[in-house]
C-alpha cells in the first residue's frame, strides 16, 4: 500500500492498493480510501468499504500428505538407467504429477501439484512443487531442478552437513518465488533436492532420507 497520509485526518485520496501491472509496466486499479476515525459512522463506512475486496490466491502447491510412491518409481527407473537409485523413504504429497526423465548418465523426478478436478497437473511453473535428481559428475544430462533467472532475486548459500558427514550445499533464491536446493556429490554422482519455497530442515530431511534408504536396487547399499 501507499500514501499512508490517507489514513489520517486529511481528506480522501486516491491510493494504489492493489499493485497490478499492466502490460506498459504501470499500476493501475486505483480506490478512494475514505478517513479512517472512531467517530460517527466512520468505521461502519470503512468496513462497508473493505468488504469489496476479494482474498487473491497465490500459486502455492497444496500441502502434500500422501506417501512417496517408492516401489513404482524404482520399478519404472530401473528399466531405465542402471545408475544407483536413491529416493526418500517418504515426500508426503497428496495430488500429484510426477514428471520421470532418464538415461544412462542420470534421472530426475519432477514434482508437480494436480489440480483437485484432474489426475495430473499442468507441469507448469505455478504447479512446480520441486524435484529430486541423481546424475553423474561431468555430464550433460539435464535435471529437472528449476532455477530462478531474475535480475532482481536475492539468494543464499551455505555449507552445510548431512548425516554421515557428508558435505552438503544448501542454495536459496528468491525473485517471482522463492526455489531452495540442497545438493551433495557421492561416489562420482550428484544428487540434488529442489521444493518451490523450500526450507533448509525440510530439503535436509529428505537428503537424510535418500542417504539412510541407500542404493534402492540394493538392499544393503547404504553410504
Amino acid at each position: 500500500m501507499h500514501n499512508i497520509s490517507a489514513y489520517g485526518l486529511s481528506k480522501p485520496k486516491q491510493t494504489t492498493i492493489r499493485k497490478i501491472k499492466s502490460s506498459t509496466g504501470k499500476y493501475f486499479f486505483e480506490y478512494q480510501i475514505p478517513n479512517l476515525n472512531i467517530i460517527g459512522t466512520k468505521i461502519l463506512k470503512w468496513m462497508s468499504f473493505v468488504q469489496k475486496f476479494r482474498p487473491i490466491k497465490f500459486s502455492i502447491p497444496p500441502k502434500l500428505d500422501k506417501e512417496f510412491p517408492v516401489d513404482e518409481l524404482v520399478s519404472k527407473l530401473t528399466s531405465r538407467t542402471e545408475i544407483p537409485i536413491f529416493l526418500p523413504s517418504n515426500i508426503d504429497f497428496s495430488r500429484r504429477d510426477l514428471a520421470i526423465s532418464a538415461n544412462a548418465d542420470g534421472y530426475s523426478i519432477g514434482i508437480y501439484a494436480a489440480p483437485p478436478s484432474s489426475g495430473i497437473g499442468s507441469r507448469s511453473t505455478a504447479s512446480y512443487y520441486g524435484a529430486i535428481s541423481v546424475y553423474r559428475i561431468r555430464t550433460s544430462f539435464k535435471s529437472g531442478n528449476k532455477r530462478i533467472e531474475d535480475e532482481d532475486s536475492t539468494s543464499t548459500l551455505r555449507n552445510i552437513q548431512l548425516d554421515n558427514g557428508i558435505a552438503a550445499t544448501y542454495s536459496s533464491i528468491c525473485g517471482a518465488y522463492c526455489m531452495a536446493q540442497v545438493e551433495w556429490k557421492y561416489q562420482g554422482f550428484q544428487y540434488i533436492v529442489s521444493q518451490k519455497g523450500g526450507r533448509q530442515r525440510e530439503l535436509v530431511q529428505i537428503a537424510n532420507s535418500m542417504i539412510s534408504a541407500g542404493s534402492r536396487q540394493d538392499s544393503q547399499g547404504k553410504y
